[in-house]
């Protein structure tokens, strides 16, 4: 597996305590939750998350490792993928992020720092179709969201689910993944709903990244969202160390990149 072809953001904005809790396990009511390795599921996910969370993180069991602006949990959720959480310093703030990452691939803690930054590292908020989609489930609670079972065609079983209302029709249960983009507004936050969809640049390329078809418009996009030909740019700030005139906690300065 390409480690960077799973990285995706799962929650729009900065996780309280209880919403990264909640975040830990999104697949909870998943059928046979006990069987079989569930590492694909979660290998990839990240999120945004406030100071206090991050420094509330590390103090809980010693780190696995610290790497720089990296530390990893001694516990792993499933036989190889366990938390990482980052400090990166981005477009000159210092921001906190958690991520699963599957520790037999022994750069995707890397891979996950440098798609943080890319896609952080954007003057303008946008959502990508997907990004909608993710955040959708992780802001519904379980009563609202669930699997599809036994009554809905074999080749839709297990596909994630989430109940919508429509008027005189009343509830009803959706494949997540086939709402409309009128749905998709409807379940969404008032403050998310008229966000711009994803255009990245990479060199060159454009790509629209919401919508049915979003496609890019010239140029092979590589594994992790990068043309397959050209190198990853990152920021001038990303590695860049900060001075004790920053006003940088000490907290924050036991992790950054340098």
């Amino acid at each position: 597996m390409n480690p960077s072809a799973a990285i995706r953001k799962v929650f729009q904005g900065v996780a309280t305590r209880q919403q990264m809790y909640r975040m830990f396990d999104r697949h909870a009511q998943r059928p046979g939750r006990w069987d079989g390795d569930a590492s694909s599921l979660y290998a990839g996910e990240w999120f945004e998350i406030a100071e206090a969370e991050h420094g509330y993180m590390f103090e809980i069991l010693p780190p696995l490792w610290i790497r720089g602006s990296m530390f990893a949990m001694r516990e792993f959720l499933t036989a190889t993928v366990t938390s990482v959480f980052f400090s990166l310093r981005i477009d000159g703030d210092i921001r906190h992020f958690h991520g699963y990452c599957d520790l037999s691939e022994r750069s995707m803690a890397e891979h996950m720092r440098l798609a943080i930054i890319e896609r952080e590292s954007r003057p303008i908020r946008s959502m990508s179709r997907q990004e909608r989609l993710e955040h959708i489930w992780s802001s519904t609670a379980d009563n609202y969201r669930g699997y599809a079972g036994d009554r809905w065609p074999q080749s839709n079983r297990g596909h994630r689910t989430v109940v919508l209302y429509h008027g005189k029709e009343g509830t009803f249960l959706k494949l997540l993944d086939e709402l409309t983009d009128d749905e998709i507004s409807a379940k969404l936050p008032v403050h998310l709903r008229h966000l711009p969809p994803l255009h990245r640049r990479l060199s060159g390329t454009t790509v629209v990244t919401t919508g049915r078809d979003a496609r890019p418009n010239s140029r092979t996009i590589g594994p992790a969202g990068f043309p397959s030909s050209a190198p990853l740019e990152l920021p001038a700030t990303a590695d860049r160390k900060i001075a004790p005139s920053t006003g940088v906690s000490s907290h924050e300065q036991r992790f950054l990149f340098t």
